[in-house]
C-alpha cells in the first residue's frame, strides 16, 4: 500500500511478518532479504549498500534539509547525516524512486515532487514528545504507528562520536527509547536487535566490570585494528624501499652526468652532448699534441666550443686520466695499430 500523501500513516502493519529498518554498519547483512514478508526501509544513499530488493517490499526516508542555493540537478546537504551522497545523480535517484516506493522527505521539495512528507506533528503528538534526534528514531517512530507486528533494527549502532558525517552517542538514547517503547507494546521477542549491534547494550553489568562487554568488543576491534595496521606497516616499509631505490639511481645518473660533462651545470641538450668519435684524429694516433691537434683535428681546424673541455681544445671526453690511459705506450700502440693508414692533410 502506498501512503496517501493527506495520510501517511497507513496502517499496514498486519499485511506484513515484520519491518526491517536498515541502516549503514556491517551488521546490516543481517536483515531478512530474502522474506517477502518482511518490509524494508532504507535511507539516504544507502542503496549503494543493499542487495536487490523488489518495489513492492521496499520503502525509503530521506529526512534531511537540501541545502539551500544548490542546483536542482546537483547533490543534496545531508547536515547531520552523510557528509555528501556518493551518487552524483542522488537526487534524481531521489526523483525517480519516489514514483515507484513509498519515499518519506523532511518537507515537501519540488526536487522529489511524488515525496511523502514526514508526519512530524502526528508521530510527535502520538508519543507524547519531540525526542526524535535522527532518521533511525523517525523510522521506528511511524513503525510503531503502522502496527507492524515485529520490528527489527539492522546496520545501527549509534556508537560513534566523531565529526561531521558520523553517528553521534547523543542520537542513540532516543533509537532507545523509542526500541523500549515497541517492546512494551509489541513483547522483547518481537523486537529485533541483532547481538553485534550496540543498541540496547551496556558495556557491563552493574557491579560486574570485571565480565565487562565493552571490553571484549573493545579487545575484538583492537585485534582488527591490528591486523591492518600491520598491513600500512609493511606498506610504508616498501616505500622507503622503493624511495631509496630511485634516489640511488638518480644519484647514479647525476655521477654519470658529472663524469662526462664536467663543468657543465646547465640542463642536458643533445647539441652539448660529447661526439662518440671525437677521440678519433687523422693521424692515426691518438696521443697527440695539443698544438697537433689544434691544427690536425678531425674538424679541420680548432676544436669547436662545444667539445672543450674547461677551455680546453681537448675534446670534453677526455678527462685527464682518459688521456693518461690512452696515451699509456701499450694502449698507444695497440690503438694505433687499430688505426687505417694516416692520410695526408688536405
Amino acid at each position: 500500500m502506498r501512503p496517501d500523501r493527506t495520510s501517511p500513516i497507513p496502517q499496514d502493519g498486519e499485511e506484513w511478518e515484520g519491518y526491517a529498518i536498515i541502516g549503514f554498519t556491517p551488521h546490516r547483512e543481517l536483515a531478512p532479504f530474502e522474506n517477502a514478508r518482511w518490509k524494508k526501509a532504507g535511507l539516504n544513499d544507502l542503496y549503494h549498500e543493499l542487495p536487490v530488493v523488489p518495489n513492492e517490499q521496499l520503502e525509503w526516508f530521506q529526512l534531511h534539509h537540501f541545502k539551500e542555493g544548490r542546483p536542482v540537478d546537483s547533490a543534496i546537504d545531508l547536515s547531520g547525516g552523510p557528509h555528501h551522497p556518493r551518487d552524483a545523480t542522488y537526487v534524481d535517484w531521489l526523483r525517480n524512486k519516489s514514483a515507484e516506493i513509498p519515499l518519506y522527505t523532511l518537507g515537501d521539495w519540488p526536487e522529489v515532487p511524488d515525496g511523502i512528507p514526514y508526519p512530524k506533528k502526528e508521530v510527535y503528538k502520538h508519543f507524547g514528545s519531540n525526542y526524535f534526534t535522527n532518521s533511525i528514531s523517525f523510522m521506528i517512530g511511524i513503525a510503531i504507528m503502522r502496527g507492524f507486528k515485529k520490528i527489527g533494527v539492522y546496520g545501527v549502532d549509534m556508537m560513534t562520536a566523531g565529526g561531521r558525517g558520523s553517528e553521534y552517542g547523543y542520537q542513540r538514547p532516543s533509537c532507545e527509547m523509542l526500541l523500549g517503547w515497541a517492546m512494551c507494546k509489541l513483547g522483547p521477542e518481537n523486537v529485533i536487535i541483532p547481538e553485534e549491534s550496540d543498541l540496547l547494550a551496556a558495556a557491563y553489568d552493574y557491579a560486574d566490570e570485571h565480565g565487562s562487554r565493552f571490553r571484549v568488543k573493545m579487545e575484538h576491534e583492537n585485534e582488527e585494528r591490528q591486523k591492518r595496521l600491520n598491513g600500512v606497516r609493511g606498506q610504508k616499509n616498501q616505500c622507503a624501499l622503493a624511495e631509496a631505490e630511485l634516489v640511488g639511481a638518480t644519484n647514479a645518473n647525476e655521477r654519470w652526468m658529472r663524469g662526462w660533462m664536467p663543468g657543465d651545470n646547465r640542463p642536458p641538450n643533445p647539441g652539448r652532448a660529447p661526439d662518440a668519435n671525437a677521440h678519433k684524429t687523422t693521424s692515426g694516433n691518438v696521443c697527440l699534441d695539443p698544438s697537433s691537434l689544434m691544427a690536425r683535428s678531425r674538424w679541420g681546424g680548432s676544436v669547436p666550443r662545444a667539445h672543450r673541455l674547461n677551455g680546453s681544445p681537448f675534446p670534453s671526453r677526455w678527462t685527464a686520466s682518459g688521456l693518461f690511459w690512452m696515451c699509456h705506450p701499450a694502449r698507444s700502440g695497440a690503438i694505433s695499430r687499430e688505426r687505417s693508414a694516416p692520410q695526408a692533410p688536405k
